[in-house]
């Protein structure tokens, strides 16, 4: 997460932390599982991104989390594109709030007040429990999209798991 800095009070620091964890994270980790999906007999498997709300909004998080979640996206589509074919399935699953996380570490050195007060105004108010989904559901639903009938038809999705917050 970050700060909700806008892209002219983004740190390059926060920009560098952000980018590493939430896309340079999963672009290594799906090169190196397309390294072994490849190697099988037969080929195939399955990658799941975890993105979010802001992947496709743009407006709920800072410059450098929006970025590298709609990056996130992209490189999702992009490796569905190149590998549904191979039998390697990848899909992005886009996420609101969850529910016991340490999401608030993020935020220990403070945000951007002005920021956040806007994303804040420009949503549906969001309801811890009402709102938000927890993790183990989130889970289950990986093991659901892992079934082999299932992954090939979900190839390239951006799948809201959110409860359907913000309101479609």
């Amino acid at each position: 997460m970050d700060d909700f800095s806008p892209v002219g009070s983004t740190t390059d620091e926060m920009w560098n932390r952000v980018l590493a964890v939430n896309l340079n994270g999963p672009f290594f980790a799906t090169k190196a599982a397309i390294a072994q999906f490849e190697k099988q007999e037969p080929s195939g498997g399955l990658i799941v991104n975890i993105c979010s709300n802001a992947s496709v909004h743009g407006f709920h998080a800072g410059a450098a989390y929006t970025v590298s979640k709609t990056a996130l996206l992209a490189l999702t589509k992009s490796t569905a594109g190149f590998y549904g074919p191979k039998g390697i399935s990848a899909i992005a699953l886009l996420l609101g709030g969850l529910e016991n996380t340490n999401i608030t570490d993020a935020l220990a050195g403070g945000m951007n007040m002005e920021m956040f007060q806007r994303i804040q105004a420009s949503q549906t108010p969001w309801e811890a429990g009402k709102t938000t989904v927890p993790v183990e559901s989130v889970a289950k639903y990986i093991v659901f999209l892992s079934d082999p009938d299932i992954a090939p038809n979900a190839n390239g999705s951006a799948i809201s798991f959110n409860k359907n917050w913000p309101e479609a």
